[in-house]
């Protein structure tokens, strides 16, 4: 009877160790693959250079900036409402 235990619980930590290690293989499979897709997206930004990086990042925070504009509107809105103060 003893024996028996002994067997089943050896064979639940074996499947629980089968389990484990295939997780960590399918873990650093993707994480190998991800580290390639990102060493060819890097080569590709070398080669284009950084000025299409910086023109875009410049066109989208001007897109983000308020104008004073809007800054005047929202000030005069707020001291005609009310509800705000």
């Amino acid at each position: 009877m003893r024996k028996n235990i002994y067997i089943s619980i050896i064979c639940v930590l074996l499947l629980i160790t089968l389990i484990s290690g295939v997780m960590i293989y399918h873990h650093f499979k993707e994480a190998y693959t991800q580290e390639e897709i990102y060493d060819s997206l890097a080569e590709i930004v070398e080669e284009n250079g950084t000025t299409e990086t910086a023109e875009a990042t410049q066109i989208e925070t001007s897109r983000n900036r308020p104008t004073c504009k809007t800054n005047a509107f929202y000030q005069t809105l707020f001291f005609e409402s009310n509800d705000l103060h």
